[in-house]
């Protein structure tokens, strides 16, 4: 456990470049990180040197995908720190595994929702977005709609609280006149292996 990277977490720009922050392990400062990628979260197949996506310098503690995100995808990733030494080659355990999805925000009525839950090590107050104002504004939206308790749908702008924070689990309306726009969200999962 002396290797193992900590607290892997996606980030994604607003627009399509997706990237990993981390940090690095407790104990022993890694040679390098093997970032591994999957289309699904128990996608990971070869978990060694041939199976990595990228490899990153040890001192690193972020990287960008070069691909870019792609319209309707998910995407997770784990790293494995490396230490390499006179003994030989040592491979950490795999981090928690992290992962992004994306749609498209088209003309009309979107329904969206935020599945899963949010990374437990990031403080999201401040710029995080939260609010129904906030998400409407970054999404360049007329309204965004949620159910209260009662079971009616309150729009923002409307009658709806425009601080009403979304959460996970819960489903959302975005009414769009424009065209349509790239949204992801970032999520965690659990450890592989």
């Amino acid at each position: 456990q002396a290797l193992l990277p900590r607290e892997l977490t996606t980030v994604w720009d607003g627009n399509a470049t997706v990237g990993l922050r981390w940090q690095p392990p407790v104990v022993e400062s890694p040679s390098l990180y093997l970032v591994f990628r999957a289309p699904t979260p128990m996608g990971f197949a070869d978990m060694d040197f041939t199976g990595a996506y990228d490899v990153v310098d040890g001192m690193a503690m972020t990287w960008a995908d070069p691909e870019p995100l792609g319209t309707s995808e998910e995407r997770y990733y784990l790293l494995r720190a490396v230490s390499v030494s006179a003994n030989g080659t040592e491979l950490s355990p795999t981090s928690n595994t992290a992962g992004v999805f994306s749609g498209e925000l088209r003309p009309g009525t979107n329904a969206i929702s935020s599945p899963l839950g949010s990374f437990p090590w990031v403080d999201y107050t401040g710029l995080e977005l939260d609010t129904m104002t906030e998400y409407r504004v970054a999404f360049g939206a007329d309204r965004v709609s949620y159910m209260d308790p009662s079971g009616m749908w309150q729009g923002v702008p409307g009658m709806g609280d425009p601080n009403h924070v979304l959460t996970s689990g819960q489903c959302y309306l975005v009414d769009m006149s424009q065209a349509p726009v790239l949204i992801a969200r970032v999520r965690r999962a659990s450890m592989v292996r």
